[in-house]
């Protein structure tokens, strides 16, 4: 499944963000001044928010190439739009879903604070 694959991979972009949101708190913890700590805490508010920007433009990506894998099939099966029934459609998002949802606990597991 390539749509799997590919988002799988871009998911490493989104824990570069998140990387980067953990040292800047961390950086703020350990700051001497009241402004120094500001400004990192800045940075981590700005990481974290384009770290979810990103999520949903790759998640949304994603979905549009399960879709299109899932059309295809269809279309390569020589099988009538109108012939598929919709519970297949649910069938197969939901097996994917499942899919993220496990693959995700190794992201989870490395960023929880």
């Amino acid at each position: 499944m390539q749509a799997f694959d590919k988002f799988n991979d871009l998911l490493d972009e989104v824990s570069l963000l998140l990387e980067e949101t953990q040292n800047a708190l961390e950086e703020a913890e350990n700051s001497k001044t009241a402004i120094e700590k500001s400004r990192h805490l800045s940075r981590a508010n700005t990481f974290s928010r384009s770290g979810i920007v990103l999520l949903c433009g790759h998640f949304e990506g994603f979905l549009k190439m399960l879709l299109n894998e899932f059309a295809s099939g269809i279309n390569e099966a020589n099988v009538h739009p109108e012939l598929v029934p919709v519970s297949l459609l649910e069938t197969v998002l939901e097996t994917i879903l499942k899919q993220c949802n496990s693959g995700s606990e190794s992201h989870r597991k490395n960023y929880k604070t």
